[in-house]
């Protein structure tokens, strides 16, 4: 009939199909409207009130066609822009009906609101601002917008049909069919719309003939098949029911047959559910309390401790034990454990050695990482003894699980329970989330601990900087007022040497030359301990036997302790040889038995103990020198005093003292510090207060063996008629030199400079016995010059001096093991005894 119409005009066609949509739109909505209170989701409504308004443009379109003259419009363009808007929110509209299936209900009044205001904005924009774009145009019929509309419109209408499949449950199979027709049909609507010319050509007819056919289908989709099969209209929800229905009532005829066993069985089933839901719970509290316990204990142990006691009170669990792995001997060891049976771990082989070809557990676990559950002991235990100690103790199942820190294993926790498939996933799981959680805290913990041992080490590297740059202050001062402070001392005491020889004993002035005697001998002292101290003192080292030094010197010790306390002795069997100056070590002894002395005004216990030892690194831990190897150990022992950490953090310091103003200068231990270091030993000090105190000294052993130590007898200084060229750059040390020569008989030739003695000895060779040259002078040094006096008479002698440290003289490459030296300030007695030693060689 349609197709018939179109003979009497187009415009007959187009109104008559326009209008059998129309009328199906209004169906629609008159269908969904009068049943909206008995439908369980929202798509028909939705659609029904979408059709509405949809229906309503359409007529408008009707109206203003192109011929029609029924409303007054500005261009053809209009009805096609109407088109164009109707056909989005058509589209639009069943792409969103499937998202609403069962959502919330819907609000009739908001749906509307959103529909007329989108109606009124297309009613608006069409013909008031006339601000829609242009469909379609006379000169070049459609625009592209048009054409992109028409095809967008088709992608949402495909999108629409997908999500209709997608809920294709929800849909009696017919309704479904029909839908999908419909929205297709819809679809080659829009496609027939995008290519026509004129407003009358065969495919716009086509389009609409397709429109025609995409209401039909929706017509018999909601309209015939809502009357016909109310309960199926597009969903199955009431059939659902219905099924649903029937089912229960199958179900409780069987129930009333079988009452009897099915409550029973209802009743167990909620027993077990019971069961399970307590047994969660007090999982569900261990570890709600071990999170408590995380956050409020700090010590590792006392926390491992407390979450086994949880465990077993509160997860009511029979055993929790910590079990760590110990990987130097391949074994299992508990660190705590809680339970009805704490024998436990000591019965079974928890710390028994482990098989590699058939691991434990325990041990498997922590090596791999992964939990391991046990859910029948009777059945599933592969160590023997650990099945029958566990039966023998109602245990039924338990569960390990790894604590890792720093991702590495060593540890475990074992959990055993009284019931046969206690571990269940649930519980699997949230014992998992424990043992996580305590790893964290261990590891956190550990974190903690190496923190604050790297706090405590860079603090007593700080100290140590501290006290070093302190010392290496005080001895680069006491190094670099050495060499003039030498000279001095060694004008005045030799000057006062020179007085006192030729003063009688009656004089009246010869108690003050005494006295200025021993004051230069005590600044002699404090020059050498300031250099001892800061290892600059020139030394003269041999292989010399400690026990020989010791029994040396112990007559002076002996002397140099009260009565009141007794010494002790102890030397080594073996011969502990060693390099040293022994006139150096026996100042090292002798500070340290005054040191001693000092703290046991009451008398004690003196002992002098020598032994031969082995040292490594961690015995000597302090040390950053390679220590490993074979040493002489020198102990001193008192029970005096003793000293706190405090007074033993500075006690090497030079000039801390703790005794009384005028008893000691604070040198005494700053200078075995210094012979010590000097000689590449080590010293370490224990010390408690009121206890005593114990300085050990280690010397590094000779390969060599020594020589018994020579006991030098005291002799009278003897003198000479020889002739001596002395070559010293300090004037009044020369002159003093050049005097005490004279005193003792001797005749001299003085040179400032090495030069000037280098010619002066080629002039008088013939008789210059012996030559005395300082070290380091202006022009020419000591030993160059001597080079060149030996290349004048090899058979020359020379004895060298030098008031410059140790470090200078080395740096100038000046050993004294090569020449005769002395060192300033000396006692005129040992010059003129060194001097006579060599001329009579």
């Amino acid at each position: 009939m349609l197709y018939a119409s179109s003979f009497w005009g187009y415009l007959v066609f187009h109104t008559l199909a326009e209008l059998f949509c129309v009328i199906i739109a209004f169906c629609i909505f008159i269908l969904s409207w009068n049943t909206r209170r008995y439908m369980q989701n929202n798509y028909l409504f939705f659609i029904g009130i979408s059709y509405l308004f949809i229906g309503s443009l359409d007529i408008l379109h009707t109206l203003t066609y192109e011929g029609m003259n029924l409303i007054h419009t500005h261009s053809t363009g209009e009805t096609i822009e109407i088109w164009i808007s109707t056909r989005y929110i058509e589209s639009i509209s069943l792409l969103i009906a499937p998202l609403l299936l069962y959502k919330k209900r819907l609000s009739a009044f908001y749906i509307f609101s959103a529909y007329v205001i989108v109606t009124m904005l297309v009613f608006a924009t069409i013909f008031i601002w006339n601000n829609f774009p242009e469909c379609y145009t006379e000169r070049t019929g459609l625009t592209t917008f048009k054409k992109c509309s028409e095809y967008l419109i088709c992608c949402i209408l495909a999108v629409s049909l997908l999500l209709l499949f997608r809920r294709r449950s929800f849909f009696d199979k017919d309704v479904l069919r029909l839908s999908a027709a419909s929205i297709s049909f819809a679809i080659l609507t829009e496609l027939c719309f995008t290519t026509y010319i004129g407003l009358y050509d065969s495919i716009n007819m086509a389009g609409h003939f397709f429109k025609v056919f995409s209401y039909y289908f929706i017509y018999r989709a909601i309209v015939v098949t809502g009357i016909n099969k109310p309960f199926d209209l597009l969903f199955r929800t009431l059939k659902i029911s219905e099924d649903s229905l029937q089912k229960i009532n199958t179900e409780l005829e069987q129930r009333v047959e079988n009452r009897t066993m099915l409550l029973l069985e209802e009743i167990h089933q909620r027993k077990n559910i019971e069961s399970n839901l307590a047994r969660l719970n007090r999982v569900y509290a261990v570890v709600s309390e071990t999170t408590h316990l995380i956050v409020h204990v700090s010590n590792k142990g006392e926390l491992l401790d407390k979450i086994c006691k949880v465990g077993v009170e509160q997860g009511s669990f029979m055993f929790v034990a910590i079990i760590r792995y110990n990987e130097y001997n391949n074994t299992l060891e508990p660190l705590t454990f809680n339970g009805h049976s704490e024998r436990y771990p000591d019965s079974v082989t928890l710390v028994s050695k482990c098989d590699d070809k058939n691991p434990d557990p325990v041990q498997r676990t922590i090596q791999t990482g992964t939990f391991y559950i046990c859910n029948d002991i009777s059945s599933n235990e592969p160590c023997a003894k650990r099945k029958e100690e566990a039966l023998r103790q109602g245990y039924q199942s338990y569960a390990v699980f790894p604590l890792k820190v720093f991702e590495k294993n060593e540890e475990a926790i074992m959990f055993y329970s009284g019931e046969p498939d206690f571990f269940s996933e649930e519980e699997i799981h949230l014992l998992d989330e424990l043992s996580g959680d305590v790893s964290y805290a261990l590891e956190n913990m550990e974190k903690e601990k190496i923190k604050n041992q790297i706090e405590q080490q860079n603090k007593t590297l700080e100290e140590q900087l501290v006290r070093s740059q302190k010392m290496e202050v005080i001895g680069q001062l006491s190094g670099g007022i050495a060499h003039d402070f030498n000279n001095i001392l060694f004008s005045i005491t030799n000057y006062i040497y020179l007085m006192l020889k030729n003063m009688d004993e009656v004089h009246p002035l010869r108690k003050y030359a005494e006295g200025i005697r021993l004051a230069s001998e005590k600044a002699s002292n404090l020059t050498r301990s300031l250099l001892d101290f800061s290892r600059k003192q020139v030394t003269q080292p041999r292989v010399v036997n400690l026990n020989d030094v010791i029994s040396h010197v112990e007559p002076i010790l002996r002397r140099l302790i009260p009565e009141e306390t007794e010494l002790r002795v102890e030397l080594t069997d073996d011969n502990p040889s060693i390099m040293a100056d022994p006139s150096q070590f026996e100042q090292v002894l002798l500070n340290l038995v005054a040191n001693a002395r000092d703290s046991m005004p009451e008398g004690g216990f003196l002992i002098i103990k020598t032994v031969l030892v082995q040292l490594d690194r961690p015995y000597i831990g302090k040390s950053r020198r390679d220590v490993k190897g074979p040493y002489a150990l020198l102990v001193v022992t008192d029970t005096g005093c003793g000293m706190d950490a405090e007074v033993m953090s500075r006690i090497y310091e030079p000039f801390y003292t703790t005794k009384e103003i005028g008893k000691g200068t604070g040198l005494g231990l700053s200078t075995v510090y210094g012979i010590v270091k000097q000689h590449n030993g080590l010293i370490n000090v224990y010390s408690e207060p009121e206890l005593g105190t114990s300085f050990k000294v280690y010397f590094p052993l000779a390969n060599i063996r020594a020589e018994r130590l020579k006991v030098v007898e005291k002799v009278e200084v003897r003198g000479g008629d020889e002739t001596i060229l002395v070559v010293e750059d300090d004037p009044e040390v020369r002159k003093i030199v050049v005097e005490l020569l004279h005193d003792a008989g001797y005749k001299t030739i003085e040179t400032e400079d090495g030069k000037e003695a280098v010619e002066t000895y080629k002039t008088h060779s013939g008789e210059i016995h012996m030559v005395i040259l300082d070290v380091i002078m202006p022009k020419m040094n000591g030993e160059q010059a001597y080079d060149e006096m030996k290349a004048v008479k090899p058979s020359v002698k020379a004895l060298f001096m030098s008031g410059y440290t140790f470090d200078v003289l080395s740096g100038r490459e000046f050993t004294t093991e090569n020449f005769d030296f002395i060192s300033k300030p000396l006692l005129a007695e040992e010059f003129l005894s060194k001097v006579r030693e060599i001329l009579d060689k």
